[in-house]
C-alpha cells in the first residue's frame, strides 16, 4: 500500500506482489481520492481485497479484474468511517460460518461490515478514553464529548475463541473487548506512554499477545494480568510494527521508524538476536511469509517492500516434531511458567 497517512495524498496504490518477482507487481490497483492505509486478503475467497483508505471509505477488490473499480465500496448513507481506516481484518467465524470484516478506524469506531447487500456496517464498539497514569491522567471528567473518544490504531481477534478482541488506541492503552458487550471494556492495559501501533496474539498460546507504541517499546502481554510480563525497549524511535514468526513460538520481528528491523527471542528481551538497518527509511509494517523458508517483507515510507532471507536454524521451523504446533506451543508455556510469576 502507498499513500500519505496525513490524509492529504489525493492518490493511493496497492500492488499485489509475488516473492518470486521482486521487480514488478502482479497487479496495481490506484485510489483516486485518498491515501491507502490498511489491506487484508480473505481467506474463504482469496482474490477478494480488503482496502482501508485515510479518507474513511472501505473498499473491496476482486484482484481477478482488470481496473481500479473495487467491486464494493462504503457510503457516508451505509455508516463510512469519518477517521483513517487504520487496520482492516477478515475474522473466520468458526466451522462453516464463513467470515466477518472488521475494521478500526480513528474516528474511535471498531466495525463489522456485511457484504451480502453492498457494504453495511454494524458497530461493535465505539473507544472511550481511559485514564493512562503513564500519560499522567487520572481520570477524564467534565469533558466534551468528543474530547472523550478515542482514536483506535490496532485490533486483533483471539485465535480459539473468535468473540474475544484487542484495541490499541491512540491514547496508549489496550482494551479487551467482546463482540456480545458494545458498551464496555471487559479489560483495559495500561502499559504504553504513547499511540499503540500494532497488538497481535500469539498464534502458539492464544492468552499472549503482543504489542507496540511510539513510546520505543514491544511488550508482551496475558490477558489475565493488567501489567505486561516483557518489555522489550528498541532503540529511541517509535516501533511501527511487530509480528509473530508462524514456525518459532518465542519468535517475533519489530521494525521502527529509524528503519531499523530487530528480529526478538522472548528468551532474551534484553537485546534482540539479530537486526539490520534500511538507513535512510520509515519502516511502516513487516510480515513473515508464511511458508517453509524463513521469509520476512518490510515496507516502508518511500512505497519499497525489503523481502529477507533469515539464515539460521533458530529463525527456521524445527525438524521432526520439535516443529509442530503443539510442541512449540509447550515450548511458550515451559518459558512463561519459568520466567513470569
Amino acid at each position: 500500500t502507498w499513500g500519505d497517512y496525513g490524509g492529504s495524498s489525493q492518490q493511493g496504490y496497492v500492488c499485489c506482489w509475488s516473492i518470486k518477482n521482486p521487480v514488478h507487481p502482479e497487479r496495481i490497483f490506484r485510489a483516486d481520492n485518498a491515501g491507502v492505509s490498511s489491506v487484508d486478503f480473505s481467506f474463504n475467497h482469496p482474490s477478494l481485497l480488503a482496502v482501508g483508505h485515510t479518507d474513511g471509505t472501505l473498499a473491496l477488490f476482486d484482484i481477478r479484474k482488470h481496473g481500479n473499480m473495487p467491486v464494493l465500496k462504503s457510503t457516508v448513507s451505509g455508516g463510512q468511517h469519518t477517521g483513517t481506516i487504520w487496520q482492516v481484518k477478515w475474522v473466520e467465524k468458526g466451522k462453516d460460518r464463513g467470515e466477518s470484516l472488521i475494521t478500526i478506524s480513528a474516528d474511535g469506531r471498531v466495525t463489522d461490515w456485511s457484504i451480502n447487500k453492498g457494504l453495511e456496517c454494524t458497530n461493535l464498539i465505539r473507544l472511550k478514553r481511559m485514564p493512562n497514569k503513564l500519560l499522567g491522567q487520572s481520570q477524564i471528567k467534565g469533558e466534551a464529548l468528543l474530547s472523550r473518544q478515542s482514536g483506535g490504531m490496532c485490533m486483533d481477534f483471539n485465535p480459539s475463541e473468535r468473540i474475544f478482541y484487542i484495541v490499541g488506541t491512540e491514547d496508549g492503552t489496550i482494551h479487551k473487548c467482546s463482540t456480545s458487550y458494545n458498551e464496555q471494556y471487559l479489560d483495559t492495559y495500561a502499559g504504553h506512554a504513547g499511540p499503540v501501533y500494532r497488538c497481535r496474539w500469539s498464534p502458539f498460546c492464544h492468552d499472549i499477545f503482543l504489542t507496540c507504541s511510539a513510546d520505543w517499546t514491544a511488550k508482551m502481554w496475558r490477558q489475565d494480568r493488567l501489567e505486561p510480563l516483557l518489555t522489550f525497549q528498541s532503540l529511541p524511535d517509535s516501533v511501527h510494527d511487530l509480528c509473530w514468526s508462524p514456525t518459532v513460538s518465542t519468535l517475533f520481528a519489530a521494525v521502527t521508524a529509524t528503519g531499523r528491523i530487530d528480529l526478538w527471542d522472548l528468551q532474551n528481551p534484553l537485546e534482540p538476536k539479530t537486526y539490520l538497518e534500511l538507513e535512510g527509511r520509515s519502516l511502516s509494517c513487516v510480515a513473515f511469509a508464511h511458508q517453509e523458508a524463513a521469509v520476512l517483507c518490510v515496507g516502508d515510507d518511500q512505497g519499497d517492500v525489503t523481502v529477507l532471507k533469515l539464515h539460521g536454524a533458530e529463525f527456521e521451523r524445527p525438524p521432526g516434531d520439535a516443529g509442530e504446533p503443539e510442541a512449540q506451543a509447550d515450548k511458550m508455556r515451559r518459558f512463561l511458567k519459568k520466567n513470569t510469576q
